[in-house]
């Protein structure tokens, strides 16, 4: 869904891959990151009647338990480029029953193309390391915008941890030798969201596969 992070790249290369691995993507990566994000899904502790926004929906492994805990009077609106992912998607909540609470939306962010302060909570999954850290800080001020003030955010995300270990090193070197296969670069997610205007209510390091994995839950600061 970004504009990409490929070592200094101006077009994405992001949205073809994932057009290419939709079909696939699931089998891959859902037995490693399925049980991260849906951890990251109970902290967001989404309530009946919320709106919720989730970026990088994927194939919509989140929508269903975000749509089921907002039930009929709440919403999700999911965001996403690739379009071979945004069909799984629509594919996957047209077969449930909580279809009608969401709506997709194919976009490239940011910036996010909805009203300032529309909604309640927002989620995002494995989605913000596909960025420069800068336009990774500027996708989360974006978030903030549309968040109410008393809103949250919940995260997982590629940790890029103070001491790495030999596996995280390893898919540094990997990412910046192949970014097309490895994509997603570790980030400073604690400290990305401060930068970007949170405050963060809580934050644990999880692992997938040796790579640390940041959670974390966070609020937009007040504003002075």
């Amino acid at each position: 869904m970004s504009e990409g992070q490929r070592s200094k790249r101006s077009r994405p290369s992001g949205p073809p891959l994932y057009d290419r691995i939709s079909g696939l993507y699931d089998r891959l990566f859902d037995p490693f990151e399925g049980p991260l994000r849906d951890e990251a899904v109970r902290w967001l502790e989404a309530r009946p009647g919320e709106r919720i926004i989730e970026l990088g929906v994927g194939t919509g492994r989140a929508l269903e338990p975000l749509a089921e805990r907002v039930g009929e009077p709440g919403s999700v609106v999911g965001i996403d480029l690739a379009r071979g992912m945004l069909a799984r998607a629509a594919r996957r909540v047209s077969r449930s029953s909580v279809g009608a609470a969401v709506l997709l939306v194919r976009a490239c962010t940011p910036p996010i193309p909805l009203a300032p302060a529309s909604f309640d909570a927002a989620f995002v999954s494995f989605t913000l390391e596909l960025f420069s850290p800068p336009q990774a800080e500027r996708l989360l001020g974006e978030l903030r915008r549309v968040l109410r003030p008393e809103g949250r955010v919940a995260l997982a995300a590629l940790w890029q941890s103070p001491h790495p270990g030999w596996m995280e090193r390893g898919y540094v070197v990997g990412h910046r030798l192949a970014p097309h296969l490895l994509d997603c670069a570790p980030i400073d997610l604690d400290g990305l969201l401060r930068q970007a205007g949170y405050d963060l209510r809580r934050a644990e390091t999880r692992s997938l596969m040796g790579i640390p994995v940041r959670l974390a839950l966070a609020a937009p600061r007040p504003q002075p």
